[in-house]
């Protein structure tokens, strides 16, 4: 009951806050937060348009018969890591050696809607359906969208609109995947929140980020297929030690976080794998 009061009460103040945020500090951190952003997606339009031409140019091949795909957004991708290694897909990579194949279908910028097209593509089809492990990111961009489009007067009740319409879509991404492969067990690796950082003195929008993280785990849970890892927790109280220069994607050291708490999340799946064989 004494956490219902502190949501709703938050949730209440959130609220009765004027529509803008607009203190002059506020709105150019927002105008350089969003244009950080803007030019990591522009520097990755060409090769975007590359990899949906030709999806299976960069897969990452391996002499063994474990099998991973891995889908989503620029997290995937692996935006943001100084060391050119892809990530947390690299570091998995690197952890397990020589004994998985990984197919990446990261692509910097997607949303929950653009996944799912993606997944019915033919290249995209024939990885889901030979792979033991499915690692997927995605829902920081259909957050951001909401952001970008109404930063200089910010209300919850946008956010939480965008996040219902998310919720359905990861839903069917789920059952999407499922359907082409229904051996597979499929990990949603979690959104951290990049805004305590920049935007310390907005309280509420690491609240709205926070529920989005419990939200889309609740999704999870419906599928007893699917498995939510938390990340939030990696960067709490040194968030800006994580981060890249555009203070949204994670550095080596974040991606390493993120890596490290995937392979504790996959670990069971891999070693029931080799015990089967």
């Amino acid at each position: 009951m004494f956490k219902k009061i502190i949501i709703f009460t938050s949730l209440f103040i959130f609220i009765l806050l004027p529509t803008s945020f607009a203190n002059k500090s506020v709105s150019e951190n927002a105008e350089t937060f969003i244009e950080r952003y803007d030019k990591q997606s522009v520097q990755q339009e060409k090769i975007n348009n590359a990899l949906i031409t030709n999806i299976n140019k960069r897969p990452y091949f391996f002499p063994q018969n474990l099998k991973i795909t891995t889908l989503g957004d620029s997290l995937t991708k692996g935006v943001g890591d100084e060391t050119d290694n892809s990530g947390y897909v690299g570091l998995i990579e690197d952890n397990l050696e020589n004994e998985i194949d990984i197919d990446n279908f990261g692509i910097s910028g997607y949303r929950s809607d653009q996944l799912l097209k993606l997944i019915k593509e033919p290249d995209t089809q024939n990885s889901l359906k030979e792979a033991d492990l499915v690692l997927m990111t995605i829902g920081a961009n259909d957050m951001m969208k909401v952001f970008k489009r109404d930063f200089s007067h910010l209300k919850v009740e946008p956010f939480f609109n965008e996040l219902n319409d998310f919720k359905k879509r990861l839903a069917d991404i789920f059952k999407e995947i499922h359907a082409i492969n229904s051996d597979a067990k499929i990990y949603l690796i979690g959104f951290y929140d990049p805004f305590s950082e920049y935007f310390p003195e907005i309280e509420e929008l690491s609240y709205i980020s926070s529920s989005w993280s419990t939200e889309t785990n609740k999704v999870t849970d419906q599928f007893d297929y699917a498995y939510y890892i938390y990340t939030n927790p990696l960067f709490k109280g040194d968030v800006a030690n994580y981060l890249s220069d555009d203070n949204f994607h994670p550095n080596n050291k974040g991606y390493t976080k993120i890596a490290n708490e995937t392979l504790k999340h996959i670990s069971k799946e891999v070693a029931d794998f080799y015990d089967t064989k």
